[in-house]
Order: structure tokens, then C-alpha cells, then sequence
């Protein structure tokens, strides 16, 4: 808080991320990629939505390539993706690019489409980041 102002803080970014998930169940992922990447699915009808943390320090680490392997199979993909400066900033974080703007507002998520095709989902990650992907036939 700035002279009586209230600032956005990670979890109101994650709190924005979390309402793009929705509801469903939890679902099974292959991630060979744990512990510096953590990965949770949730299904929804014939939607699979796929959280990708990783938890690699941007300072020590660039983007990565990660392959995840899916309940099922997938022809169109897109995702959102939460990024900030290191893992413990507290301001620079952006969802899907924007910021919630000084009167509180947070401009429409445009999500960015994907390629993937079957049963797996291959896609780069920055460090300190989330992504979530929604996937469906």
C-alpha cells in the first residue's frame, strides 16, 4: 500500500489465473520434470486444463522445454501464462501480459493458441512462471 493505496499482490494475480481454470476434476499428468516443475490437470467435459509451475530462478535459469503427457488426446490447445521478475518479486507480475490497472480493472485475457497433436504437449516455460493451457479435442 502507497499513501492509501491498495497494490496488487502475486496472489490477486494467481486469484485471476485460478477463476480462468474453472471447475472440474483432478486428473492425472505424467511431469518427468519434478520438483522444478510442477504440473496439475483438471478436467471439465472434453476441456483438459493443464497448470504448468516452474519454480527455476530466472537469474539462474532461462526458459525451458517441457513434454507433458496427457489424459487423453488433444487437437487444439491455448494458454494464458503468469510471469514476474524472480520468485519472490512482489511487483512486475503480469497475467497474460497485462497489469490490474491503478483503478483496480483488469483488461480481457487474450490467450495465445498452441500446437499440439494427441496425447502430448510440448511447449517452452520461462523460469518463475505459471502457465495454464486448456486443451481440447
Amino acid at each position: 500500500q502507497a499513501a492509501g493505496k491498495l497494490i496488487p499482490q502475486p496472489e490477486y494475480y494467481a486469484l485471476l489465473m485460478i477463476r480462468e481454470i474453472g471447475t472440474g476434476t483432478f486428473t492425472p499428468v505424467d511431469n518427468s520434470d519434478a520438483p522444478t516443475l510442477r504440473a496439475y490437470a483438471l478436467r471439465s467435459g472434453n476441456k483438459l486444463k493443464v497448470v504448468l509451475d516452474n519454480l527455476q530462478d530466472p537469474a539462474k535459469f532461462g526458459d525451458r522445454q517441457v513434454t507433458v503427457k496427457l489424459d487423453g488426446r488433444f487437437g487444439h490447445a491455448d494458454f494464458i501464462r503468469m510471469t514476474g521478475p524472480s520468485l519472490d518479486a512482489t511487483t512486475g507480475i503480469k497475467l497474460a501480459g497485462n497489469t490490474v490497472s491503478n483503478d483496480g480493472s483488469f483488461p480481457a485475457i487474450t490467450r495465445t493458441p498452441i500446437k499440439v497433436k494427441g496425447s502430448t504437449l510440448t511447449m517452452t516455460i520461462p523460469a518463475a512462471s505459471a502457465t495454464l493451457v486448456t486443451l481440447s479435442p
